[in-house]
């Protein structure tokens, strides 16, 4: 099996209007998947 790219896991528990916030802005910005939506928030966040 091929060496993941990403070998690290984050489980994160959200209320429904948090989930609701980042759906929203994952459709908003066309992202491909709830995890690349994290992952750029989380991004953006720590270079805040």
């Amino acid at each position: 099996m091929a060496e993941l790219e990403r070998p690290e896991r984050l489980q994160i528990m959200l209320t429904a209007d948090e989930l609701a916030a980042l759906e929203n802005w994952r459709f908003e910005r066309r992202m491909p998947s709830r995890s690349a939506a994290v992952r750029e928030l989380l991004r953006r966040g720590l270079h805040a």
